[in-house]
């Protein structure tokens, strides 16, 4: 009796580890993504909501975007991993909010940690670093992008790119 409660709590300590590791392990997103995914996810979903409502439009700014956003497709490359994604992403999206943009124009490529994603076609666009924001014209024309984080505020450098 004795020897069988001893095997129990060896077996529990040696198989402990996995299962704290296994509590811990986090899944990236990867992969052609929507904006639900995002907010839903549980890893990606909290810090998304937190930084979407602690980022302050400039409207003055939105109010000239208004102007031109529309004539552009804009692809996101990001990673659910990248410190940078986590919050530039949900403030790009607050802005496009604040435009009225929509989805339809928006598409949203999650790469791993080497910026893959199989299917998505990501390995033709370039990207050295995420998140990547790239602004394509009605011919399927890139005509600007931003990389990692903004050289001004995100609306500023959206202006910038769209008021060619």
């Amino acid at each position: 009796m004795f020897s069988k409660l001893i095997k129990k709590y060896v077996w529990i300590w040696l198989l402990l580890p996995v299962f704290a590791f296994a509590q811990g392990e986090t899944k990236d997103l990867v992969g052609e993504v929507s904006r639900v995914q995002l907010q839903n996810d549980p890893f990606f979903g909290p810090v998304f909501m937190e930084e979407y409502r602690g980022y302050a439009v400039n409207e003055d700014v939105v109010a000239g975007l208004k102007t031109y956003i529309y004539e552009y497709n804009i692809t996101i490359v990001m990673g659910t991993w990248c410190g940078d994604s986590q919050e530039q992403v949900p403030h790009f999206i607050k802005i496009l909010d604040k435009l009225d943009y929509g989805t339809r124009k928006l598409h949203i490529i999650a790469v791993d940690h080497q910026k893959e994603a199989a299917g998505t076609g990501v390995e033709k666009l370039d990207v050295q670093r995420v998140p990547t924001f790239i602004f394509y014209d009605e011919n399927a024309r890139e005509v600007g992008r931003i990389v990692e984080t903004p050289h001004e505020t995100l609306e500023q450098d959206m202006y910038d790119i769209v008021n060619k």
